[in-house]
């Protein structure tokens, strides 16, 4: 039985995804569905003195869901993108708050991955959401990002080769995250 060593998956996520870094978020896995995102807000997150821009949230919620959606996603050979969500906001979100988002899988098809998340403030509800991703082979992805992402040392995620220039065809892409 093969497993997939999301730790070494989760340190070559953090150098590719922009977003996340620029916000410093920080993400554990703690299985295949379940995770935990923390996320401390700055002046960057406000849109009025003090308080989060909704905007801010929603991308974090979209973190919190899509994560948990890929983390489930991953050890099947496929990435995610988001196809819808839904966020409720229940408390006013403040500079310095630090939140605590826990993301999990509610249902996964064999394409369609349903994600329910949680935002808290210490023990306090302030925001729950629920999401709807797509699941797709990464080797649908361009030849350009298949490129970029096997350059970056992520591509190798996959069982199958990329749409790569012929040299690179043939190449085992799971071999730097799953043990047999």
């Amino acid at each position: 039985m093969s497993t997939f060593d999301f730790e070494a998956f989760n340190q070559a996520y953090e150098q590719i995804n922009h977003y996340e870094r620029l916000q410093n978020i920080q993400r554990t896995i703690h299985a295949p569905g379940k995770i935990t995102v923390l996320l401390d807000i700055t002046e960057q997150h406000l849109s009025s003195p003090g308080a989060a821009h909704g905007g801010s949230m929603s991308g974090f919620m979209d973190v919190v869901l899509g994560y948990a959606a890929l983390t489930k996603a991953l050890p099947e050979g496929n990435v995610v993108s988001t196809v819808e969500f839904k966020m409720n906001f229940l408390k006013p979100i403040f500079l310095g708050d630090k939140l605590r988002g826990e993301g999990e899988v509610l249902s996964a098809g064999k394409r369609i991955l349903v994600t329910d998340g949680r935002v808290y403030r210490n023990e306090e509800l302030v925001a729950t959401g629920q999401g709807t991703f797509n699941a797709y082979p990464l080797e649908k992805k361009s030849c350009t990002t298949s490129m970029w992402l096997f350059q970056e040392g992520v591509a190798p995620l996959m069982n199958t080769p990329l749409l790569l220039p012929r040299f690179f065809r043939g190449f085992s892409l799971l071999s730097l995250f799953v043990s047999i």
